[in-house]
């Protein structure tokens, strides 16, 4: 399989680096494209890839193309690259808002998955959800999915869940790390150095997450067999109550859907 990414952002590298990692592709299978030189030459460098300043040099003979730019930046690039595209060509694309129906006006040649992977992609704990366009074959949405398989979960919804897919995984590790942040400061306050504090609350979170994704618990189960009648996580969890915690989490997960629909439309 031979892969061309267009723009070598954090998310591109990481991505990329996954897929060296677990051998899907070789180094001199990777075209790797951006207008930043200084950048191409470090990732050279560090992973032996192809690199390129010119993004029709990233297109020829591959069997994958990834869009990494960001999402202000594809109309131009992709009016660019529209005769390049060729049918056999599957595209990746992972630009927050940017709509199958728009991608495919733009690459009308083209087969297109739209793809919303996180910052966690860098771990190899990552989770990814995508969509696939109107041309894309079963075969292209095996490989859409084994491509992100690679740095952690992946799950195929509808175009239509999307902006809530943004708000809740994409911009999801902001809102939990924002947590965790919030309680290292409360921790140290007690006493705690700030580096205790992080890895007690990033461990306490990941193990609670274990316990969610294995099925061991629903969340709500969870909270029971932690809770006590006046104990000190029911003391806790009465603040959440009295600050009307779930409300705050709806209403940052409504506007970050509604950004996301901006961006769409926009």
């Amino acid at each position: 399989m031979r892969i061309g990414i267009i723009g070598a952002g954090n998310m591109s590298e990481a991505m990329m680096a996954a897929w060296l990692r677990n051998q899907v592709v070789k180094p001199d299978e990777i075209m790797l494209a951006d207008v930043r030189e200084d950048r191409l030459t470090d990732l050279r460098q560090r992973y032996g890839v192809g690199v390129t300043t010119r993004n029709h040099e990233a297109v020829p003979s591959t069997d994958v193309l990834m869009l990494g730019v960001k999402p202000q930046q594809l109309a131009e690039m992709l009016d660019a690259l529209q005769v390049a595209v060729a049918p056999r060509c599957l595209v990746l694309s992972i630009a927050a808002g940017k709509r199958l129906e728009w991608l495919e006006e733009r690459l009308p040649a083209a087969r297109l998955v739209r793809v919303m992977p996180n910052i966690a992609c860098r771990t190899g704990v990552a989770m990814s959800a995508y969509c696939a366009g109107t041309r894309a074959t079963v075969a292209d949405r095996s490989t859409a999915r084994m491509l992100l398989e690679k740095f952690g979960r992946a799950m195929e919804v509808p175009e239509t869940l999307m902006d809530a897919v943004t708000a809740v995984s994409g911009s999801g590790p902001a809102f939990f790390a924002r947590m965790i942040q919030a309680m290292v400061s409360a921790a140290a306050a007690e006493g705690l150095t700030p580096d205790q504090a992080q890895v007690l609350a990033a461990q306490t979170m990941q193990g609670t997450a274990s316990l969610l994704l294995d099925g061991a618990m629903s969340p709500r189960e969870l909270i029971d067999a932690v809770s006590s009648a006046r104990g000190v996580t029911m003391a806790g969890l009465q603040v959440m109550d009295r600050r009307r915690f779930d409300e705050i989490v709806g209403e940052l997960l409504t506007v970050s859907i509604q950004r996301s629909r901006e961006l769409a439309e926009g």
